[in-house]
């Protein structure tokens, strides 16, 4: 009793001591105490200032372990301070020593995995938690996925992940208050499943799955543009024409299908056509839900819907305003034949569009360049030009054919009327101006065509102008530099910044001297 009685008065000084800063004076007092604190002590001491004084933390517990090297606590700790502080190596050797000695304890199983993966381990770690395949520990199969994912190996990394994801939530719902993965380790896990699940099915993939699993966020028009992008795929084509037509036959069309019967749900998606295209944007959401409710298979509501949301938070009418008014242009009206199917809004927004590079417009139109713009409901591989196009993917995001809302394909461009007003930064902004330009680069000058090459290896070897989308080949650099042109000439947002070297700027005064020169 008396031993014990003087450890706990040694510990209870040497917690003051802590408490007052005074780190020498603890170190001291330790050394001298020889035996007197107990082991237990001495990581108990360890373990309250471990936090706030890892140095003094580890002194203690180095102490610990001389004196009884097998403690696990004083192992497990040390453990974690390695791994606090950037020393993997030294806490795999600890957790190696613990996992010795406890082959089945799960805590150690995850450190030692986890820390396994750190130092490029992964097929290791991946041997170590074989045995976690079927088991119903999601942290387990967290790092099980890790691991797997670590070594390219996707398609077998989703099935831990997705039963991790699955155990997990089936957790939450049946005891909130159950033990389970922390905040961190579902982090962890949630951002693991959805890279893996994007680099292999495509970011509307992602979305779907949160949908599945009732974390959608409603508010973003993005995740119901992705999930009519899954719904596409492979389903029919349902809409009235395949060409745009102007409202006045929008309007005729609704009204004789709800007419004859108020449940129709092509004449609900017409109606919120009707008012996306006038800019009534939240009228336009009420009739995209309620064709949605009667037709939840059909993409053309959510992909409504997602314009509609998307539209609502941006300022269309103000961005509008800063396009100048339109004057004839020839060719105009030749290259883009949907012209009078549009609104003087979207007319508007053709026609700037096309107005800096208004000097190749005859030259389009005289070679048979044309850009469609397809109603809301139809797809571009609904055009029997386009067709053969139908099971493509792209290579790099997995994004298919049928769901893309801009294409140029030799001597064709389309975009899509729903996304037509949105002059907003970033890939569903200025679509209709993107593929445009692509046809103008196809067509373009060698002379153009040298200079846009050149500037392409200046931007890819400074490697931080432009994205790598952009930068993927020339005719994509060109056009996505020819819509952040648009978004500084007419004074709206623009999505890059300006580089020091000088590059963007030369980038940019491509588009200002074939503007001048028309």
């Amino acid at each position: 009793m008396g031993d014990s009685l003087h450890s706990w008065r040694l510990a209870r000084k040497v917690r003051r001591l802590l408490s007052a800063g005074k780190l020498n004076e603890v170190l001291a007092l330790v050394a001298n105490s020889g035996e007197q604190l107990r082991v237990n002590a001495l990581v108990d001491l360890a373990q309250s200032c471990a936090e706030d004084q890892p140095a003094i933390a580890r002194e203690l517990l180095e102490q610990a372990l001389a004196r009884s090297p097998q403690h696990d606590d004083a192992t497990w700790m040390l453990a974690w301070l390695d791994t606090r502080a950037g020393r993997p190596h030294s806490s795999i050797e600890r957790l190696r020593a613990l996992y010795a000695r406890y082959p089945r304890r799960i805590d150690v199983i995850a450190a030692l995995a986890d820390q396994l993966i750190e130092v490029d381990s992964a097929a290791e770690a991946e041997t170590l938690l074989a045995p976690a395949e079927q088991s119903a520990e999601p942290r387990l199969l967290c790092l099980l996925g890790k691991a797997r994912f670590a070594q390219g190996r996707m398609q077998e990394a989703l099935s831990p992940l997705e039963r991790a994801m699955a155990l997990y939530e089936q957790l939450s719902r049946s005891d909130p208050f159950a033990s389970g993965p922390s905040g961190d380790e579902y982090a962890e896990l949630e951002a693991l499943h959805t890279e893996v699940l994007a680099t292999m099915h495509g970011h509307e993939a992602v979305v779907v799955d949160a949908a599945r699993r009732r974390k959608l966020d409603t508010r973003a028009g993005v995740n119901f543009t992705l999930l009519a992008a899954h719904q596409m795929l492979g389903a029919p084509c349902r809409a009235p024409s395949l060409a745009l037509r102007p409202l006045q036959a929008l309007r005729k069309l609704a009204d004789e299908r709800l007419r004859s019967d108020t449940s129709d749900s092509i004449g609900h998606v017409q109606q919120g056509v009707i008012a996306l295209r006038e800019g009534r944007f939240r009228n336009a959401l009420k009739h995209f839900e309620r064709a949605n409710e009667l037709s939840p298979e059909d993409f053309a509501p959510l992909l409504g819907k997602g314009a509609a949301l998307e539209l609502e938070q941006q300022d269309v009418l103000g961005a509008l305003k800063r396009l100048p008014e339109v004057s004839p242009l020839e060719g105009l009206e030749r290259v883009f034949p949907d012209w009078s199917a549009l609104t003087d809004r979207e007319r508007r927004v053709v026609h700037a569009s096309a107005f800096p590079l208004r000097q190749f417009l005859p030259h389009l139109a005289q070679a048979g360049y044309h850009v469609r713009i397809l109603p809301l409901d139809v797809r571009a591989s609904d055009l029997p030009e386009l067709a053969e196009w139908r099971d493509e993917r792209a290579e790099d995001d997995h994004r298919a054919f049928e769901a893309l809302h801009g294409v140029a394909v030799g001597s064709m461009a389309i975009a899509k009327i729903e996304g037509l007003l949105s002059l907003a930064p970033g890939a569903h902004g200025w679509v209709l101006a993107h593929e445009f330009a692509h046809l103008v680069y196809f067509s373009g000058p060698a002379p153009l065509r040298a200079r846009i090459q050149t500037l392409l290896r200046r931007a890819s070897l400074a490697g931080y102008i432009g994205s790598e989308y952009q930068k993927q080949n020339e005719d994509e650099f060109f056009a996505c530099a020819y819509t952040e042109y648009l978004a500084r000439r007419y004074g709206l947002d623009a999505e890059q910044q300006m580089d020091d070297g000088g590059i963007s700027r030369e980038i940019l005064s491509v588009f200002e001297e074939l503007d001048a020169a028309a």
